[in-house]
């Protein structure tokens, strides 16, 4: 027999209603969460979103409130330590003791990965690191995250990849992209899919 295999059994945290009111139960049914939210969220790792009076916080597996329901919107889940939540039409992002570390001052935001988050302003894209500081401007259409620390972005309808520094190592020249993985990135242009490595070079199938 298996105990760790039974340990995770019984340690998931399942929505439980009652009336008009959720919390969570154990595998047994056995309330662990008190129902007196509107609505919950299956758990993600250690965090659960949760409703109540049409606005949103976090509680733990514990049931302790992290995150008060403070808010319209919570873009799931933490990433980095940091989720982005929206308050007064605006986004921000609070930290996993509930702390509001990134003021509200957004129109969307994207979760953090390599220490980087997207954000916009008036319709447009650009990056913020972990204290706030908007290191690449709010300038283009569309964006990837970060990954083997090169982005990638879209102007003027064409796709390109940037680096932490907002330089433009590679141009937006295709028309879809994909992110860096092991040094080499999936692109499209002109109806052909190839490949091109960080110094820009392309493969293009025969």
């Amino acid at each position: 027999m298996n105990n760790n295999v039974i340990f995770k059994v019984d340690n998931v945290l399942i929505p439980y209603r009652i009336k008009n009111k959720c919390g969570f139960s154990n595998s047994d049914k056995t309330i662990v969460i008190p129902c007196i939210y509107d609505n919950v969220h299956w758990f993600q790792g250690d965090y659960a979103i949760v409703e109540k009076n049409s606005k949103f916080g976090i509680i733990n597996r514990e049931g302790k409130e992290i995150v008060p329901c403070i808010y319209e919107v919570i873009d799931w889940s933490f990433s980095e330590g940091y989720a982005g939540v929206k308050k007064d039409g605006k986004w921000g992002f609070i930290d996993e003791e509930g702390k509001e570390v990134i003021q509200f001052i957004y129109d969307s935001t994207h979760c953090f990965n390599e220490c980087y988050a997207g954000v916009e302003k008036n319709g447009k894209w650009g990056f913020i690191n972990m204290v706030g500081k908007e290191v690449i401007p709010c300038i283009y259409d569309e964006f990837l995250d970060f990954y083997e620390d090169y982005a990638g972005v879209k102007k003027n309808g064409k796709w390109g990849f940037i680096n932490e520094f907002g330089e433009k190592v590679i141009s937006c020249i295709y028309d879809n992209i994909f992110n860096f993985n092991f040094g080499y990135a999936r692109v499209q242009k002109n109806c052909k899919w190839g490949y091109i490595n960080k110094s820009g070079i392309e493969y293009w199938a025969d």
